[in-house]
Order: C-alpha cells, then structure tokens, then sequence
C-alpha cells in the first residue's frame, strides 16, 4: 500500500524542512510527497530542491496562487497516487514509523478512515497544551458520530484515509477557511465509520504565526456552527455543543492563548 501526504504551505520555510524531515526518516518507504505552494517568496522551493536527491521519484512541487489551503489540499489529493491518503500543514510533523502503523492498521481492519493520538508542540517543539491533548483522548478510542458532533476530538495530522472515499465523500469545502478539517471529519463520518489508531502518529505546532492561532476564536465558533448544522434535528446535543464551546474558550483563555 502506498501513501500520499500532501502538504500545503505559504511562506512557511521556517518550519518546512523539519516537516519534511519527519517523512524522510520514516521506515516505511511506499509514498509520495505532493507539496502544494501558494506561491510563496521565502526559502521554500529552496528548501524543497534540497530534498530531490532523497526523494528520487516521490516528490511533486508545484507553486501557483490558490484559493486558501484547502483548495491546496484539493489540488494535492487530486495528483495523489496512493492507496491512503493524509495532509500535513508545513509545521506539524510525524512521529517515527507512524506510517507502518497506519499501514499495518489499514491492512488488519476494514475502514476507509482512521485517526490516531497527537501531541501539541510549541515553536521549539516541546510538547504544550497537554490538558487538550488529554481532554481529547478520552473521546478518541470510542468514535461515534453523535460525540463527533459534539466536537472536533479528531487530530488532523493524524487522520488517513482511503482515496476510494473521493469519490463518494468529495473533496474538501474550499468555502470553510478555519474548521475545513472539522467539515470534512463530519462528512468523511456521516458515511463511514472511523478507526482509531492508539498510538502518537502526529505532532501539531501552536504558534503565533500559525492562521489558527491568529484566528482561534473565529475557528472555535465555525467548529461550534458546524457541530450544529450537521447535528440538525439532534436538539438534546445542544447543551453538549455549547457547554463545550464555552469550556473551550475558557480554556484558552486561561492557557493564554486568546
């Protein structure tokens, strides 16, 4: 089975060579790296020749103005050729050997999509953010749509799925700029049911630069608005919804980051 990562960026150089690090040093070998550019005028194409000679054959660049990062995404997912796919945003990174664990996961269980554990790093990549990362575990090895509607508890960098679910799922809503994972983890399980994988796959990467932490409100809200449209009808999940935006945003706050 191969895999494809897409990984979307702009103007992200400072943090893109270690993101592609962490998919070099992998040991499970079958993939391709799509890189897809906005068109950035910092080091990045820079960087991403640097790594030609050790991604003989699985490396595809482009760089070209887009609509925002999931129209990126959609582009990448388009060129992909793998049997499993995922996207990493430039400053995230893989554990090691996540991949022969989504690999030997996706062999052994009959899913089209799967999640695994996150941690959350700082712009060091010391690990931060601990009680969300923990908050969310306890939800992670027990999916359910009802508790997906709730919140988002999925991780993105260590979400994979199956590219056959293009085709009945359709790509990413390059309308939704902030919570496009969350819209997408809502429609990929209204069809399919997840796995999870329970082990640390992925890190995610808090930093000021980043557009979710510049814009965390907004993106705690659309989360909040697309719990509600696709819960329609579930009125009782209501209180569960809002009491947990709230104790999102007091959590935040208190850690500093609003």
């Amino acid at each position: 089975m191969k895999i494809s990562i897409i990984i979307p960026t702009y103007n992200s150089d400072k943090y893109l060579d270690e993101a592609l690090s962490s998919i070099v040093s992998q040991s499970y070998k079958k993939y391709e790296v799509i890189i897809i550019d906005g068109g950035s005028k910092d080091r990045t194409s820079e960087i991403v020749e640097s790594y030609n000679h050790i991604l003989i054959d699985k490396l595809r660049f482009i760089s070209e103005k887009d609509k925002g990062e999931p129209d990126a995404i959609n582009k990448g997912m388009n060129m992909a050729t793998g049997d499993i796919i995922a996207y990493l945003d430039s400053d995230d990174i893989y554990e090691p050997d996540s991949f022969i664990k989504v690999i030997r996961y996706f062999k052994r269980h009959d899913v089209k999509w799967a999640y695994g554990k996150c941690r959350v790093i700082n712009e060091k990549g010391y690990e931060t953010r601990q009680i969300v990362t923990r908050f969310k575990e306890l939800f992670q090895p027990f999916y359910n749509y009802q508790t997906l509607c709730m919140f988002d508890y999925v991780a993105q960098p260590s979400a994979f799925w199956r590219r056959e679910v293009l085709e009945t799922v359709g790509y990413l809503n390059i309308e939704e700029k902030l919570a496009f994972d969350y819209d997408w983890w809502l429609r990929l399980g209204k069809v399919y049911k997840a796995g999870f994988i329970n082990d640390y796959l992925a890190c995610w990467r808090s930093h000021k630069t980043s557009e979710t932490a510049k814009a965390l409100t907004q993106d705690l809200r659309e989360g909040l608005d697309l719990s509600l449209k696709y819960s329609e009808g579930k009125f009782w999940l209501r209180p569960f919804q809002y009491g947990i935006y709230g104790l999102a945003k007091l959590g935040y706050k208190r850690m500093g980051a609003l």
